[in-house]
């Protein structure tokens, strides 16, 4: 198993995404949080008129004592409801920013430059109607460059289908940048895919992106299962 480890990195399918570094920000998130901040303050000075106007009754006008402790258990309850209801939609929307972000640095990862050139470089190397499977596995396996170029693309798309399995990266955005070119790198690779499950004993290699996929091929999301938005 120790050779697994050293000769293949299917179950170390790249930098883990919950640790991904962002360099470039797609959404303003400064813009967010001055938003957020803005409407804090808007509540805020809203609630001290209002317990002011309560004071000042409650001072001028003694025999309004009761209906005001009333209102104040009231205002105090809405208050207190209101603020717990924006903290949970300021999370919920704070998540999805998030996840969108995780996404565009997913999508940067596998249409970088560097990606285009090896794709380039695979769809010039590699005739998949003239090679037998165990001659297409052994021809990637014998180029260096191809080998390492094979398991950058299938190690990229297997993060991205781990992201959306484990609801880290928004599927939507994925979908509509990598639709075609995921399932592209899994049929066309599916030779070495099998070839190395097979020469390394790890069945579970590329298994995220192979379910993905299938799930998208059949118009459905891998998260939900749903078909997709028309």
């Amino acid at each position: 198993m120790n050779q697994n480890h050293e000769t293949y990195n299917s179950r170390h399918p790249g930098p883990f995404f919950i640790d991904i570094i962002f360099n470039n920000k797609p959404m303003n998130f400064a813009k967010v949080a001055e938003l957020n901040l803005q409407i804090k303050i808007t509540i805020g000075v809203l609630l001290t008129l209002l317990m002011g106007s309560v004071i000042a009754v409650y001072s001028y006008y003694p025999e309004q004592r009761e209906m005001l402790r009333f209102a104040s258990g009231l205002l105090g309850g809405t208050a207190a409801l209101y603020s717990a209801y924006y903290v949970g939609i300021s999370l919920r929307e704070n998540v999805k920013l998030k996840m969108k972000e995780v996404s565009f640095k997913l999508i940067d990862d596998l249409t970088s430059l560097d990606s285009s050139d090896l794709r380039n470089y695979l769809e010039s190397n590699i005739s998949l109607e003239s090679i037998a499977p165990k001659e297409h596995f052994e021809s990637i396996q014998n180029d260096e460059k191809l080998h390492m170029g094979v398991k950058l693309l299938l190690n990229r798309s297997e993060v991205v289908a781990m992201a959306i399995k484990n609801s880290y990266a928004d599927e939507d955005v994925l979908l509509k940048s990598l639709g075609f070119s995921i399932p592209f790198y899994f049929n066309n690779f599916q030779n070495y895919i099998i070839g190395v499950r097979e020469k390394y004993n790890v069945p579970e290699a590329y298994m995220e992106l192979q379910k993905l996929v299938k799930s998208w091929e059949q118009e459905k999301y891998l998260y939900s299962g749903k078909k997709f938005k028309k």
